[in-house]
This record gives C-alpha cells, structure tokens and sequence, in this order.
C-alpha cells in the first residue's frame, strides 16, 4: 500500500504544477518538456521515494530504481547523471512540498502567541495525517548524512515558514528562527514515526494525546 501512496503523493506534486516550477531547480541532466518525458520523471521520483522509506538513502540507486520502476537504465541516466543526483531531486520535492504546507495551513488569529502556536501544531497535525508518507520520507532525507546539507538548508526555508505562519516578531525574542527550527524538527520527527501510523487502506488518524502533548510544549517553547 506504500508504493502506491507514495507514487499518488509524487504525482499530486505535479498536479498542484509544483514539480513544474522546480524542475528547472533540480540536478537533472536535461529538462523534460513533453508530458509524456516529464511523467517518467514523476515515475523515477516517485519509485527512489518509495525506495527511500524501505531501504533508507542507500536503497536509492539508478540500478535499483531502474529495476523495481521497469524503465530502462538508460532512461534514468537521461534525465539524472547519478545517484546524488537523484537523491538532491528528492531533498528538493519533499522540501518544497513541506514549506508548501506550512503556507496553506490555516494561520490562526488569536492574539496569543503560544495559543497560536497551538492552533498551527493541531492544523499541522491534521494536515501531515493525509501524508504521512511524505512526512517520513523528508524525515529520513534530513537525517541521512548523504543529504543533511541540502536538507538543512530546505529545513531551514521551512522553518522561517512557519514562524511567518505563527507571525513571530522578530523582536519578541532574539531566539525565535532557533525556537522555530526545534519546533519543526520535534514535530515532523514525531509525526513521521508515531503520531501517523496508519493502516492499509485506512487513512491515517492523528493521535490526540500526542497531539495535546506538543501542542502544550510548542506554547511553551515560543513564551
């Protein structure tokens, strides 16, 4: 049941036209233009995803993408040079797609800021339970040595989304892009590997204890 959630969260990056706009960003070897170019890309993205949570950044190889994806070796190498090629492309989508996140979830208008807070980690929870897939991938990309840098620097993007979300004064503490980047980390960490287990063929349910838990902690950490 993964693989086909992954590959339909891969596409539906491309239905939204945000795998459109950041294929000019990502290290391929040439740009596919013809629909039917840029859906074997898609379909190469969305097999190394899915690769990506049952081997680890390791598992993710032109070989084994050509072999469990059914594309010809050479149909890989047309569009990425290499290995790091492909895993950089997949730093990049689930990068992109979490900051995307961060800017449709509902910004609260309560004046408190930890009541802010609040609301945006239960907005955040509702909004990961539909991809918790795709929160577990951005989390092993960001833990992977292979791919800290490159997933550092979206977390980072990330991070500064979500305090714009929050609409943290910069003034309110001198610390608050720290504050930000931990809240962030805790989060996508926890939802990725307990809050959204799931079930096959069910969809996955936030916990709300964990839920309240974070939410409580998120208030405290931006007093």
């Amino acid at each position: 049941m993964e693989s086909v959630t992954t590959l339909t969260t891969i596409r539906s990056i491309s239905q939204t036209d945000h795998i459109t706009d950041l294929l000019p960003h990502l290290p391929l070897r040439r740009i596919p233009l013809q629909k039917r170019s840029r859906q074997r890309v898609i379909d190469i993205l969305g097999t190394g995803n899915e690769l990506l949570l049952t081997h680890g950044t390791e598992g993710v190889t032109t070989s084994s993408i050509s072999e469990h994806a059914a594309i010809p070796i050479g149909s890989v190498y047309q569009f990425f040079p290499d290995r790091d090629a492909l895993l950089l492309s997949l730093v990049e989508l689930s990068g992109h797609s979490l900051i995307n996140q961060l800017g449709e979830v509902y910004s609260s208008s309560a004046v408190s800021l930890p009541q802010r807070c609040s609301d945006m980690v239960e907005a955040l929870s509702v909004n990961w339970g539909q991809d918790a897939i795709g929160a577990r991938s951005w989390n092993i990309l960001l833990s992977s040595p292979a791919t800290a840098q490159a997933a550092g620097r979206l977390h980072q993007q990330a991070a500064a989304a979500l305090q714009q979300a929050l609409h943290c004064e910069q003034n309110h503490l001198v610390d608050v892009p720290q504050r930000c980047t931990l809240l962030l980390t805790t989060m996508t960490s926890v939802f990725a590997t307990s809050v959204f287990a799931g079930r096959a063929g069910h969809s996955p349910e936030p916990d709300s204890t964990t839920v309240v838990a974070l939410r409580k902690w998120a208030g405290q950490l931006l007093v």
